[in-house]
């Protein structure tokens, strides 16, 4: 199985929905700011419907610095929320 990297940004207003939430349930899913892609991101309507968890999103700080190992397979599939920073 060949896995995949999503980068996506734009989703800045409660009930704007760029990403099917259904998306958000297999992959590793990292976000620069969790609470505001929980609240107006692409994980907000995931999260409303229950389908992923605040606590299941990593800052993707924690991966910069070395304490999370992000991707780790080559079959991994990884959604970075990018809530406005430069990818």
């Amino acid at each position: 199985m060949v896995g995949a990297r999503f980068a996506r940004m734009g989703a800045d207003t409660k009930s704007k929905q760029e990403v099917d939430q259904w998306l958000l349930v297999q992959p590793a899913v990292f976000s620069a700011e969790i609470a505001q892609s929980t609240s107006v991101g692409a994980a907000q309507h995931a999260v409303a419907t229950k389908t992923l968890f605040a606590e299941q999103i990593t800052p993707i700080r924690e991966v910069i610095d070395g304490f999370h190992p992000g991707h780790q397979e080559e079959h991994n599939i990884t959604l970075l929320d990018g809530t406005g920073v430069g990818l």
